[in-house]
């Protein structure tokens, strides 16, 4: 799922603002480099970092909260300023009833 959703941004790129770039690598607050998936930035506007999550119905959620930890790990709360938003683009597709659940997660 996440080679589709980058795909559907290279093809939109030139209607983006911001700068997008692919498979970033940020060294969270832990000390360990964190892959940002997409990432639009500049244009005097709050940086996009855009996570993907695919989890199949009564499947395993460790897709989910590895995503989690990632998003966790990248947010400094002793930072007011953090010009940063982070997204969440899930596969609804597989995940049956469990969405909503899922939804709750982030």
């Amino acid at each position: 799922m996440k080679k589709e959703v980058k795909g559907l941004f290279r093809q939109n790129k030139g209607k983006f603002s911001q700068q997008l770039t692919f498979d970033n690598k940020f060294t969270g607050l832990s000390g360990h480099l964190v892959n940002i998936p997409i990432l639009l930035q500049g244009a005097n506007k709050p940086n996009k970092q855009i996570f993907t999550v695919s989890v199949k119905a009564q499947g395993n959620w460790n897709s989910a909260y590895s995503v989690l930890g990632k998003m966790t790990d990248l947010t400094d709360p002793t930072n007011n300023a953090q010009n940063t938003q982070q997204f969440v683009i899930i596969d609804d597709h597989n995940v049956g009833d469990q969405f909503n659940n899922l939804v709750l997660l982030f």
